[in-house]
């Protein structure tokens, strides 16, 4: 995290999305969490942004 404040990246909206799992909330549609295929079935994926990374 500190390397994306670093870089410029908002944080706030790890920060929401973080909230969301912390409290076992579904994140809201724009985080597009999907679910991973192959050895990573039992797993999901959140895009934050495209620059985050």
């Amino acid at each position: 995290m500190k390397r994306m404040q670093k870089r410029g990246a908002d944080v706030t909206v790890l920060k929401e999305l973080l909230e969301c799992l912390v409290h076992e909330i579904t994140p809201p549609v724009k985080f597009r969490c999907h679910k991973l295929t192959g050895n990573w079935t039992d797993r999901y994926e959140c895009h934050l942004a495209p620059e985050w990374g």
